[in-house]
């Protein structure tokens, strides 16, 4: 016996004959949406074209991270903390305390109607599929979705070498060549900024429910 998905203002499985599901819902448990479609609060809507410009403009975007990280986090230390260290360190403790709300909101606790929506607000910071619609770009299979999410700490780290190697280029010499241990350092500080994301990634397939 399987628990179904909690659904929004419609149940994900109105009961009757066994498979049955609501609103273009299907798969075990009614947890899936045809291709086309991404799983939404109460069923199935329709991909919107914004997802996959997302997607294709995601690699510059991390692109855009690593080089605002490398320059911001990367200043002497000084007695006085300068300006864009102190922002870096800023930025970084606001996202992992909104991670960390995303988390609470994932806890097995009857939380009233206001915080709920609050904390599910922020499921993007936890690279929850159905907060990014990864079925868009991905299908509705869930093996291809875990794997995307699985792979976006080495895609940051691969980006960050692919940067430090354009950087030595002749062509960027001008703007100046970055160097290991600065590289090193901004893969450490991305690794750490997303460590609570990670850490949900890596539990999500071990979660359990009770018997209905």
């Amino acid at each position: 016996v399987y628990r179904c998905r909690p659904g929004g203002e419609v149940e994900a499985c109105p009961g009757g004959q066994p498979g049955s599901c609501n609103d273009r819902l299907q798969g075990l448990v009614c947890n899936e949406c045809p291709d086309g479609l991404a799983l939404a609060e109460g069923g199935c809507q329709r991909c919107n074209s914004s997802v996959e410009l997302l997607a294709a403009l995601g690699p510059f975007a991390m692109i855009l991270v690593i080089v605002g990280a490398y320059f911001m986090g990367n200043s002497p230390v000084t007695v006085q903390a300068s300006v864009t260290l102190t922002a870096s360190i800023a930025g970084g403790m606001i996202v992992t305390t909104y991670q960390i709300l995303s988390v609470f909101g994932k806890l097995s606790v009857p939380w009233p109607g206001g915080p709920s929506s609050y904390f599910d607000f922020f499921n993007f910071l936890v690279m929850d599929s159905s907060a990014m619609s990864l079925e868009c770009i991905t299908g509705s299979g869930a093996t291809g979705q875990y794997l995307l999410q699985c792979l976006v700490p080495i895609i940051f780290v691969a980006l960050v070498i692919f940067c430090w190697a354009v950087s030595h280029l002749p062509v960027w010499g001008r703007f100046g060549r970055w160097t290991i241990d600065k590289a090193i350092n901004t893969c450490g500080q991305i690794l750490q900024l997303m460590f609570i994301a990670f850490s949900v990634i890596v539990v999500r397939p071990l979660e359990c429910c009770s018997h209905p």
